[in-house]
């Protein structure tokens, strides 16, 4: 029982600015069915990036025969793979709430 929807955002703002950085939003919806304290996982979200930089020094790259030692490039492949683990957790509706340390987690300062 699952209705999947995914939809990634890759634009970059190429204007400086000074609040806060980039980022790549990537969003994931669906409909499942599990028990109380049973872990989901829900993976897949693969994508690849592939970066091509030329280098050279100028005036000196231009040299006829000699101008390849002045002058580089550099391929690079990403691939990242997102994977989302989701423990579903029943609170029952009474006067006292559980608090978040007695369902497991952690409370970090920064």
């Amino acid at each position: 029982l699952s209705n999947f929807k995914y939809a990634q955002d890759n634009r970059r703002q190429n204007t400086p600015r000074t609040i806060a950085p980039d980022t790549i939003q990537k969003k994931l919806s669906t409909v499942v069915q599990v028990e109380n304290n049973q872990s989901l996982i829900l993976g897949g979200l693969i994508s690849r990036n592939n970066q091509f930089d030329e280098s050279s020094v100028n005036f000196l790259s231009k040299i006829p025969l000699l101008g390849a030692l002045f002058q580089g490039d550099q391929s690079v492949d990403n691939a990242t793979e997102i994977v989302f683990i989701i423990t579903p957790v029943i609170v029952d509706n009474q006067n006292t709430h559980p608090s978040l340390k007695d369902l497991g987690f952690k409370h970090y300062e920064l």
